[in-house]
């Protein structure tokens, strides 16, 4: 038996990636905020990029991503940041 292609609704050609867009805007997370709160909390402790890469088991380079706000973190990550320097994961992302 043939299956009729036809059958399936297509959507208009004109239509684009804006048509289906999500309707609101998406709040945008304060990345700059969060790093420079890492950041504080390491130079607190007195800690390198280097002591806290050996702390947390985060690559050094996603350490310098994080506090320069260069990409969005994972939660894994946050978490190990967290644990290493001693504070609630909550502490660090409610600049979010």
């Amino acid at each position: 038996m043939a299956r009729n292609r036809e059958l399936r609704p297509r959507p208009p050609k004109e239509w684009d990636a804006t048509v289906l867009a999500v309707p609101y805007p998406r709040p945008t997370p304060d990345l700059l905020s969060l790093g420079i709160k890492v950041a504080t909390q390491r130079r607190q402790k007195g800690w390198s990029v280097d002591r806290l890469f050996d702390e947390s088991g985060v690559g050094r380079r996603t350490i310098i991503n994080l506090e320069g706000a260069f990409k969005t973190p994972r939660v894994d990550m946050l978490f190990a940041v967290a644990v290493a320097l001693d504070v609630p994961v909550g502490d660090l992302v409610d600049v979010l």
